[in-house]
């Protein structure tokens, strides 16, 4: 560049030399007062005058700005501190080219930098960075940026394969495929399964949804983060709130969850018991609070083995007990005496009864759902006043609820 520069100026200058020696010569001749050397000499002028016009633009449209350019890319790449831009600004375009390849390469190796970090930081935060692309049913993460899957394979055929929770599966649907807005953020907490520990682990993943130029929903960018470990620990200590000191669910829960049963169940068949320990005062006036404590503990786990897991079994005071048989379509009158029969077996037989010599018993309140009521309250005043008429007939007993005997 710098070589095809020197030849302009060389030609300039050759141009202008050649049209002066014209010019001389064509001066000598004006004293021969010929018209056609004052027509030549003026053609002469005017090539010179053009030659000059030539060399200024070519200055000025070519060269100055070339200079300007360099000086701006030369301060770019040159550290902030520097005084003053190289003497050799008057740099050609191969300088520039050359001075705009070293800061792309710049730019590359600090975005290099970046992602690299940036995929260590998600590393160790145990979180992993999606896009999902709306437009062409792709989505990659931050494992490799590789895409994972396309179109049905992704979404339908995750949910196919039962790699997200069949009981999920819709929320993870609506996620990325159900309706979206642009700027939405969205979350959602579902089960996924690991290959690692061969099981369903609790995953959180959230995501914003970015438009394209015409502002319509182009891409769900986000992150996908196991949370199985703080959502068990969660519900751990949610159910150890629910619990009282006998692993029985306290007076509250066994409530609430009673009245979730009743009101899920209206054409099936339950039975309430209402459990009361007989003379449960003299056994702690007798032996102690100590002792009565052991009555209580052993008494409660020994009935938590007793009946089905989907049973709701609870402490309702002191020294009564709550059971709620769920939902069957019929519950035949010999297998509730049977149930209750077991109960109070479990009295009879009791540990700490026969460690310190004392003979424990209890009555047994029933009502019946939906034939005593159909809510909880009304079942539980009729399975209290049940109890009541157990007592009434010399405890050790168990009593269903009657309408006439209620009334005596």
């Amino acid at each position: 560049m710098k070589k095809k520069r020197l030849t302009i100026h060389l030609l300039c200058c050759a141009e202008s030399l050649i049209l002066l020696v014209l010019i001389m010569y064509t001066t000598l001749h004006l004293r021969e007062q010929s018209p056609f050397a004052w027509i030549i000499w003026g053609l002469l002028l005017a090539l010179m005058g053009i030659g000059i016009l030539t060399e200024v633009l070519f200055y000025q449209w070519h060269i100055n700005p070339l200079k300007k350019l360099r000086a701006a890319f030369v301060r770019l790449v040159h550290s902030e501190d520097q005084e003053a831009v190289p003497e050799d600004a008057n740099a050609d375009l191969l300088e520039i080219g050359g001075l705009i390849q070293k800061e792309c390469e710049r730019i590359q190796n600090q975005l290099e930098y970046s992602e690299q970090r940036y995929r260590l930081m998600a590393k160790l935060s145990n979180d992993v960075i999606f896009e999902f692309d709306l437009k062409n049913d792709t989505i990659c993460d931050s494992n490799d940026w590789n895409i994972l899957a396309s179109g049905k394979q992704f979404v339908q055929g995750t949910i196919d394969q039962k790699v997200v929770h069949p009981e999920e599966a819709d929320l993870f649907y609506d996620f990325f495929r159900g309706p979206q807005t642009v700027g939405e953020l969205k979350e959602v907490q579902l089960r996924l399964y690991s290959r690692i520990c061969d099981a369903y682990e609790w995953t959180q993943i959230r995501g914003i949804v970015l438009g394209d130029r015409e502002g319509k929903p182009e891409k769900i960018l986000g992150r996908r983060l196991n949370i199985d470990k703080l959502k068990k620990e969660s519900e751990g200590l949610r159910e150890m709130a629910q619990r009282d000191s006998t692993g029985l669910y306290n007076k509250l829960t066994a409530e609430t969850r009673i009245r979730q049963i009743l009101a899920g169940e209206p054409e099936q068949s339950c039975v309430l018991l209402l459990i009361d320990i007989d003379h449960f005062k003299k056994v702690n006036d007798t032996l102690g609070h100590q002792v009565g404590d052991e009555v209580i503990q052993e008494i409660a786990q020994k009935l938590d083995a007793l009946f089905r897991e989907d049973d709701i079994i609870g402490r309702f005071g002191g020294d009564e007990y709550i059971v709620l048989l769920k939902g069957r379509p019929v519950f035949p009158r010999d297998g509730i005496c049977n149930c209750c029969n077991r109960i109070i077996n479990v009295f009879h037989n009791a540990e700490v009864g026969k460690k310190y010599g004392y003979s424990l018993s209890c009555s047994i309140g029933v009502a019946l759902y939906p034939e005593d009521g159909t809510d909880f309250e009304t079942l539980f005043q009729m399975v209290d006043q049940a109890l009541y008429t157990a007592k009434r007939l010399g405890r050790d007993r168990f009593a269903f609820y009657q309408e006439d005997t209620a009334k005596q």
